[in-house]
């Protein structure tokens, strides 16, 4: 069973922790077919690469003075980020179609019958 996926709030907040803004991302995943989705999610994971680059090399703790758990915090969206992926659910079940058949056959003496519904009774189907 897959995780539970992520909401629109969480990868939001990810972007924006990035410096992306939710507008650009609510553009590039706003579309109608999945090529475009999956088009558009591989663009978003791109530039947070390079707004993550960016950010490590000013927010590392080794360097400036930086914080550590601020650096941590970016180092988790940029996971999460690059951690999106598409999955394709399987199609749902269709729910089953009841079907009637009446079939009417004639007997040797020129008589016809029918059988109940969904009966097979006396009859032989290929």
């Amino acid at each position: 069973m897959h995780p539970k996926p992520p909401t629109k709030r969480e990868i939001d907040s990810w972007f924006a922790l990035l410096g992306i803004s939710s507008k650009f991302v609510h553009e590039k995943l706003n579309v109608k077919t999945t090529t475009e989705f999956i088009n558009g999610l591989d663009e978003l994971k791109e530039c947070s690469k390079k707004a993550w680059k960016k950010l490590a090399f000013d927010k590392h703790p080794d360097r400036n003075d930086g914080n550590d758990e601020e650096f941590k915090t970016l180092s988790s969206a940029y996971d999460n980020i690059q951690n999106l992926r598409v999955i394709k659910t399987p199609p749902r079940p269709q729910p089953m179609r009841v079907v009637h058949i009446h079939v009417n056959f004639g007997c040797t003496n020129g008589n016809t019958w029918t059988t109940g519904t969904g009966s097979t009774t006396g009859a032989t189907f290929w």
